[in-house]
């Protein structure tokens, strides 16, 4: 298999209701692959649906941070009511934690809780994930 034929973005919805999403690098193809799994997500939900609980493990490929933050905002713009969103960032990149951090202040998702974690804290981001709103 070449390696145009793997997919970009790994999804796994666990048992415990985690969406998990691994990039295969740090693409625009990858970062696209996974804002059409999460596009695919958004289609299924109301604002009465449970929290929706995201992992997104950037240990094989981090998110370009400009990309997101607008591709995000489309998606917030066009789903509205997807109800309440958890998303935990598993990253090696401190600097990259900061500016996302940054980021994530100015532009505001109301319904949006992202925190940002070191790849070594997995067990406490899960944790994070799985509290009550």
């Amino acid at each position: 298999m070449s390696d145009s034929d793997q997919p970009k973005c790994i999804h796994t919805l666990h048992e415990n209701g985690i969406h998990e999403f691994s990039l295969a690098d740090s693409s625009m193809a990858s970062a696209e692959a996974y804002m059409q799994e999460l596009e695919k997500i958004y289609l299924t939900r109301t604002p009465d649906s449970p929290t929706l609980r995201c992992l997104f493990d950037g240990g094989t490929g981090t998110l370009p941070i400009n990309f997101t933050m607008q591709r995000g905002k489309e998606l917030a713009s066009r789903y509205p009511n997807v109800g309440v969103i958890r998303i935990a960032t598993l990253t090696d990149k401190l600097i990259e934690i900061r500016l996302a951090t940054s980021f994530m202040r100015l532009i505001r998702f109301p319904n949006t809780n992202v925190r940002f974690f070191e790849l070594s804290r997995r067990d406490e981001a899960i944790d994070w994930l799985l509290q009550d709103d």
